[in-house]
């Protein structure tokens, strides 16, 4: 009974990592959310790069120190079109994640690449639609030896010294595979009369080939199948004084039997009221909730753009009933994106939206 319990705990495990780890800053990680976000920016070259630490309140004198997710990326914007439809454009983009969590330190590794065109709607180049495809190369590993299991219970204490391949269900085991991904999306926007008033819909679909994954041991048919993620995400910015811009947005995902949506918004201050694109400081906050309609958490967001360098920070209030052993301490990100251009043409410029 006790290997048949722990054969299913193992599945189960295998079942909830067959998820994506979540971003709350997830504009700052943009062709991670959908692949029509490669080269939507105003500029002609972005590098990105983000790194979340969650459960530390928890995991204090542990093994592992916490759940963690870097994430880095570049993309560029080649334009294609001529007259009014000098805005279209061909983009491409790299970006890598890596992401460790739990005692076994089950990571993954990610590679890929991405390709977006984006063309104008309207002879005033005012509304654009952009379609998105992104190909990645995932490598996942565990350490099964770092795994604590009753039979290492020597009848007074728990003995690291009793080899884990005491009990047969632990052998050969799986602990790296290497998988391919493909995700696809798409996203319309609209600018109004100055650089200062626009707004976004798009939609993703990830893992559009549901690769396998199985860390379970060599013959044992128990695997799990990475499950497609649908993202809807949508936003605005406007202008609500001199120097104040609002800036709401809103994201929907849903993968398996795990859903997510986030709401909330920035204020963004322009320090040159005369310069629509001048340098700010943004703060606001975003509320999390899973399952439709438990809460989460709630993300407080600040920010500052200096000269195409963008600096943010996030810090997530826990709110879940996980919240008295975290006490209330959840996760927190740091974002740097620096966008810059080949030269100082106003043509070189897309009034793309602000995230």
């Amino acid at each position: 009974m006790f290997k048949s319990l722990l054969g299913l705990l193992l599945v189960a495990t295998t079942t909830v990592q067959a998820q994506d780890p979540h971003i709350s800053q997830f504009y700052a990680a943009p062709t991670h959310l959908n692949p029509a976000m490669t080269g939507l920016f105003n500029g002609n070259y972005r590098a990105t790069s983000l790194y979340r630490s969650q459960w530390g309140e928890v995991l204090q004198g542990e093994q592992v120190g916490s759940f963690r997710t870097i994430w880095a990326g570049a993309d560029i914007r080649i334009p294609t079109g001529q007259g009014y439809i000098k805005n279209n454009a061909i983009s491409v983009s790299l970006n890598a994640m890596n992401d460790k969590a739990g005692d076994a330190q089950f990571g993954t590794t990610q590679m890929g690449l991405g390709l977006s065109y984006m063309q104008a709607l309207d002879q005033r180049a005012r509304q654009f639609i952009v379609v998105g495809l992104q190909g990645n190369f995932y490598q996942q590993s565990f350490d099964a030896s770092a795994l604590r299991l009753g039979h290492q219970w020597s009848g007074l204490a728990y003995d690291a010294n009793i080899p884990i391949t005491g009990d047969q269900l632990f052998l050969n085991f799986n602990e790296s595979q290497t998988y391919f991904d493909a995700s696809a999306g798409a996203l319309w926007f609209m600018k109004g009369r100055d650089d200062r008033t626009n707004g976004y819909v798009g939609f993703a679909l990830h893992h559009v080939n549901q690769p396998t994954i199985d860390i379970s041991p060599v013959g044992n048919s128990d695997v799990a199948k990475l499950p497609s993620k649908y993202v809807v995400h949508a936003g605005t910015r406007f202008p609500v004084g001199r120097q104040f811009d609002l800036m709401p947005k809103a994201l929907a995902m849903s993968q398996g039997t795990s859903k997510e949506i986030m709401l909330g918004s920035d204020v963004r201050y322009n320090f040159d009221r005369y310069d629509l694109n001048s340098n700010s400081f943004r703060f606001g906050a975003m509320y999390r909730l899973v399952d439709g309609v438990q809460s989460e958490s709630l993300v407080l967001l600040t920010g500052i753009d200096y000269n195409g360098l963008n600096f943010n920070i996030a810090y997530d209030v826990n709110l879940s009933g996980f919240s008295p052993a975290t006490a209330t301490r959840g996760a927190y990100e740091l974002s740097v994106i620096y966008t810059g251009q080949f030269n100082q043409r106003q043509s070189t410029r897309l009034a793309c939206p602000t995230f």
